[in-house]
């Protein structure tokens, strides 16, 4: 593998924030057993090496273009722009109300020993809003010249939803162990 290519060539899909999931696992299974590393094993210490290596970048590409938040960023990356998310904290009034209260109806969920339904009401409306913030997304990357301050907030946001998504599975996960 070329690390001058980007992770769509490696894979030869086009450079989109769509991506077609099956055909990328396909790719990736295929170049998964031309690099794996138990195919190098009677070769030298530094061919080893190289294969492991591959394998690491291949792994780390295929990661990267199956998750849609992971691909934004990426993308992103590609056209120059990094996302420095401590730096850019700045966000609308409305999405930090939804946050507040998100985080506030999670942290009354765990206090008040909620039932799982409680945080499945939670995960709903986080998955609601997430699913606006994927649709922005798809809605920016389809144009010709895509507005990145319009994505970099709704990866902002995203990561965000991400982020109390895992901690509204854990807990309800903590809840169903009961």
């Amino acid at each position: 593998m070329d690390k001058s290519r980007n992770y769509f060539t490696l894979f030869d899909i086009p450079v989109s924030f769509y991506v077609d999931l099956s055909e990328l696992t396909s790719r990736y299974l295929k170049l998964q057993k031309v690099l794996h590393p138990d195919k190098f094993a009677s070769n030298t210490e530094q061919q080893k090496l190289y294969s492991v290596q591959q394998t690491a970048e291949l792994n780390n590409a295929y990661e990267t273009l199956k998750n849609p938040l992971l691909r934004a960023r990426y993308l992103m990356g590609l056209n120059g722009i990094v996302l420095d998310d401590e730096q850019n904290t700045i966000m609308d009034s409305r999405f930090l109300m939804q946050q507040m209260e998100l985080r506030e109806a999670l942290n009354t969920a765990k206090t008040e020993n909620a039932s799982s339904d409680a945080v499945e009401s939670i995960l709903d409306q986080i998955d609601e809003l997430s699913n606006t913030q994927f649709q922005n997304l798809k809605k920016q990357f389809a144009l010709a010249q895509p507005d990145y301050e319009a994505v970099a907030d709704s990866v902002r946001k995203l990561q965000f939803f991400s982020k109390l998504h895992d901690e509204a599975d854990t807990l309800l996960a903590q809840i169903e162990d009961k």
